[in-house]
């Protein structure tokens, strides 16, 4: 019998590890979503001209934008030297 109340009390404490992970998560990606919000309202960009901006780079390739900001960064620090 006290095997299956320390096994219970055990399941117990997990089980509230296991929801303050989950509470905690879910706090941080709200808390993200609110600064996303806010850097948007900040940026001055209308709502249409995101979503033009968005469709204009349905067609482009992730990997030629990072590759492109990378070579520009590069030439951007060679300049300075």
């Amino acid at each position: 019998m006290f095997k299956t109340w320390k096994e219970n009390r055990k399941n117990k404490s997990d089980i509230l590890l296991y929801q303050a992970f989950l509470l905690r998560s879910l706090s941080e990606i709200v808390l993200e979503f609110k600064k996303s919000q806010d850097t948007v309202k900040d940026s001055g960009i209308s709502q249409e001209d995101a979503l033009e901006i968005m469709n204009k780079l349905k067609g482009v390739d992730s990997k030629d934008i990072v590759s492109k900001i990378v070579e520009s960064i590069k030439a951007k620090e060679k300049s300075e030297e």
